[in-house]
C-alpha cells in the first residue's frame, strides 16, 4: 500500500478547519461526558441521569442542581435557601452534600437561611442582626 492511498483526499482549507473543529468536538463532548458521569457516580445520583426533570422529586433536582453548578469547578457557592422546599431526609442529603464539597473540592459553600435552627454544616457560623454580621462561632 503506498502513501498515495494513506492521504485524505484534497480538502479546501475551509473544509479543514471543519475538519479539525469536528474532531477537537468529539473530543469535548467525549470529556463531558466523563466529567458528568464522575460527578453523578461520586454523589450516587447515576440512576437520574437519563431521566427528565419533572420526573424528579424536589430533593432529586436539588441536589442534581448542585452538581450542575459544580461542572465549571467554582471556588464559590452561593446557596439561598436550599433546602426550603424539601423534606427533613432531602434537607439532611443536601446538606451533607454541600459539606461533602466543602470538605472534599475545597470549595467554600456559603448557605443563607432563615431557620436559624437548622443546623448548618459550617466551620463558621454567623448571623445578620440589624445590619450587622455577627460571629456565631464558638
Amino acid at each position: 500500500m503506498s502513501n498515495e492511498s494513506k492521504r485524505i483526499p484534497p480538502v479546501s482549507e475551509w473544509q479543514g478547519l471543519w475538519i479539525g473543529i469536528l474532531v477537537i468536538s468529539v473530543f469535548v463532548v467525549s470529556l463531558i461526558d466523563w466529567i458528568l458521569a464522575r460527578a453523578l457516580n461520586y454523589f450516587e445520583l447515576e440512576a437520574l441521569a437519563q431521566r427528565f426533570p419533572e420526573t424528579l422529586s424536589g430533593g432529586e433536582r436539588q441536589r442534581v442542581a448542585t452538581i450542575r453548578s459544580l461542572a465549571n469547578t467554582p471556588k464559590l457557592i452561593l446557596a439561598d435557601e436550599p433546602t426550603s422546599s424539601l423534606d427533613n431526609e432531602n434537607s439532611a442529603l443536601l446538606m451533607d452534600l454541600l459539606k461533602q464539597i466543602n470538605r472534599e473540592k475545597d470549595t467554600i459553600v456559603i448557605v443563607a437561611t432563615t431557620d436559624l435552627y437548622e443546623k448548618l454544616p459550617t466551620n463558621k457560623d454567623y448571623a445578620l442582626k440589624e445590619g450587622c454580621l455577627q460571629d456565631l462561632t464558638f
